[in-house]
């Protein structure tokens, strides 16, 4: 973007305001079309007082740019819990992005930027999903560095899903995640050094009814949850948006995947797609099962607030770190 002396006359950056939602809807849907970019059976309004919702925190450091009493941008933010190397970090991300299209290139871009990043230590974790071009050019101005381990989106058709396998345990669909999911969770966490928390506030937040289309599925045994997945479908396409195991359990990610795929198939979902790090115990089992086409890297990158070396490890393409499509707007 350009200097701020081509700024506008009359134009301010600020925090985002509940009374804001309904116009904000407005331009995100003139600039963005179709937005969201999730199909959804809820208001657009309603999805975006959701996706605002991730935390406190999210909602006062989210900005807009408001000119003559009108919203002209904004840039947003999700706040969430992530376990990093034995800590827990509260992070941001990043999301919708966007300035009217008769106010580019002057400066109001990076000014919102400026104004979001002077709230940046009050996050531990700064952390982006690439994308746009001039997030990135930003992120490389303030020092974000790109994850080691890429996060790869792979698909595969559903016409030749495999058979269900013979197993311990049932598949089943669950409206919702139950407070079973916190004790599951602390130990299907404990190979990664680096993983969104996943407890039951944050599963029923992302995967609530006014964020998308999603179904979850639980592997169970004797009352005990061995794995799920949350499966999503938006615009035709289906995709695996969430998939976690307990250690060392690839034979319920196998299952769970292929469930997973027999499910979109009989719903007449022709492909799926899953997000999964290079280097990850699911990669084998996703391409031993027909997940053998990458439709494209998710450019992940990162920032620690203190700049601590300790989460230098992110940066090593060998690094545990837990990834899924959910982990993103991308679904």
């Amino acid at each position: 973007e350009a200097g701020m002396s081509d700024l506008p006359a009359g134009w301010s950056p600020r925090s985002y305001r509940d009374d804001d939602a309904e116009e904000l809807v407005r331009l995100l849907q003139q600039v963005f079309d179709g937005w969201p970019g999730v199909e959804i059976s809820v208001e657009p309004v309603d999805h975006l007082r959701w996706k605002l919702s991730s935390h406190d925190t999210a909602k006062q450091y989210s900005i807009v740019a408001e000119l003559d009493g009108r919203l002209v941008g904004s840039q947003l933010l999700i706040a969430r819990w992530v376990q990093v190397g034995g800590q827990l970090l509260l992070s941001r991300i990043g999301t919708d992005m966007v300035v009217h299209p008769d106010y580019r290139k002057r400066g109001i871009l990076a000014k919102m930027w400026a104004l979001r990043e002077e709230a940046r230590h009050r996050f531990d974790l700064n952390l982006g999903q690439g994308g746009h071009a001039a997030s990135r050019r930003l992120g490389r101005d303030t020092g974000r560095t790109e994850f080691g381990n890429p996060t790869d989106i792979l698909v595969r058709r559903t016409s030749d899903a495999p058979p269900p396998a013979g197993a311990a345990w049932t598949i089943a669909g669950a409206r919702t995640f139950d407070e079973r999911i916190d004790g599951f969770f602390e130990e299907a966490s404990r190979p990664y050094r680096f993983i969104t928390v996943r407890n039951l506030e944050y599963l029923n937040w992302r995967y609530d009814l006014r964020a998308g289309d999603y179904s979850v599925r639980l592997a169970e045994e004797a009352g005990r949850i061995l794995g799920y997945t949350v499966l999503a479908t938006s615009h035709g396409a289906g995709a695996i948006a969430d998939l976690l195991v307990l250690p060392e359990r690839l034979d319920v990610a196998a299952s769970l995947v292929a469930d997973a795929i027999g499910q979109f198939g009989r719903s007449g979902i022709s492909e799926v797609s899953c997000a999964v790090p290079t280097h990850h115990p699911y990669r084998d089992v996703l391409e031993q099962l027909g997940f053998d086409a990458k439709r494209r890297t998710i450019p992940l990158n990162y920032r620690h607030a203190a700049g601590d070396d300790a989460l230098a490890f992110i940066g090593d393409p060998l690094a545990s770190i837990h990834v899924t499509l959910g982990d993103t707007d991308l679904v």
